[in-house]
């Protein structure tokens, strides 16, 4: 479903590739929560040395701070590091500044959704691996939101189930083939 694409601020069009519905609340004036993220977001982009603007998204379970402009591909960091990190700092800003307020989630140059289908596609890959060969997966260490995703893809899948395993950034995910139901 596509976004209503309203501009944002420094005069930008704003939008997302983001693919749940929700409309666009707004850019870095006015006083909601996701107004003032973006405003938080934008000067902390622009203390990076980053030029962009901010625009906010409404979405089901969360706001989406989608980064726009010329730098929109380099805020995004080695595996999507930057971006997890901005987001951290947005929240807890937040946080302090408002008490309780809704999930904010930074999103750029669209990373967030190409970062999912590839999951999803590594998920079936080892999915039907893990089922083949009978043995148990182990997938590199990664984030928990990373992990997330793929436990959440292979929940239904049969005969197969998924664990964590470690801690920190060494945590893991695990594909474990049901050896009774082979």
């Amino acid at each position: 479903m596509a976004d209503a694409e309203t501009g944002s601020t420094g005069g930008s069009t704003g939008g997302s590739t983001g693919g749940s519905a929700g409309g666009w609340i707004g850019g870095s004036a006015g006083g909601s929560a996701g107004e003032r993220a973006c405003e938080l977001l934008e000067t902390v982009l622009r203390l990076m040395g980053f030029e962009g603007t901010v625009a906010a998204f409404e979405r089901e379970d969360h706001i989406e701070l989608v980064i726009e402009g010329e730098d929109a591909a380099l805020v995004v960091g080695q595996k999507g590091q930057t971006l997890d990190a901005l987001q951290y700092v947005v929240n807890r800003a937040l946080t302090r500044e408002l008490g309780e307020h809704e999930l904010m989630v930074v999103n750029s140059d669209g990373y967030r959704e190409r970062r999912e289908a590839s999951l999803l596609e590594l998920a079936k890959r080892l999915s039907e691996k893990a089922l083949s060969a009978g043995k148990i997966v182990a997938l590199d260490p990664m984030s928990a939101r990373d992990r997330r995703i793929i436990h959440m893809a292979l929940r239904d899948v049969a005969g197969l189930e998924t664990r964590s395993e470690g801690e920190g950034e060494e945590r893991r995910l695990l594909i474990v083939p049901d050896t009774g139901a082979m």
